[in-house]
């Protein structure tokens, strides 16, 4: 016996017809279900769409709408020239290896250090190894070399176009 809908489900169209959900489950469709004002019932394996009983107010079928038109692809700037690094005082970090530059983070003094080490920084949630530069420099360029992680103070930094 079948069990009457008081409304259309919400279906959904797939290569091989159509997918009703009813109660949160999804079942397949018999019938005419792209039948304006269809009569919707559920068998228990399907749901079926028989077509309405003489003249339902009928609605009008939905006429799929129109495709977009082609829109041109907007033309790209000018390239910009590839810089090829970082100048920091006398020093150029090549564009490759910068990480990240920061404003200098608390260091922490290392027992041991090798000469040309300041200590250690967590900047940028990385902890990185501070070379011996300037004491007061307001900046840190984080940079990677050999597999490790590490700082290079700056009393300034600028694109370097040479």
């Amino acid at each position: 016996m079948a069990e009457r809908l008081f409304r259309a489900p919400v279906l959904r169209r797939l290569p091989g017809g159509w997918l009703g959900v009813h109660d949160g489950q999804a079942w397949p469709v018999q019938g005419a279900a792209d039948t304006p004002g269809a009569l919707w019932s559920f068998t228990g394996d399907a749901l079926l769409a028989e077509p309405p009983d003489g003249d339902v107010c009928a609605m009008p079928a939905r006429t799929p709408p129109a495709p977009l038109p082609a829109m041109p692809l907007p033309h790209r700037a000018a390239a910009q020239p590839v810089l090829p690094g970082l100048r920091l005082g006398d020093v150029v970090l090549p564009r490759a290896a910068l990480w990240r530059l920061v404003a200098m983070p608390a260091v922490t003094p290392l027992p041991f250090a090798p000469a040309g080490v300041a200590g250690l920084a967590v900047a940028g949630g990385i902890a990185a190894l501070v070379l011996q530069g300037a004491t007061d420099a307001p900046l840190l360029a984080l940079f990677a070399h050999e597999g490790r992680m590490l700082g290079l103070p700056a009393l300034e930094a600028r694109a370097d176009a040479a």
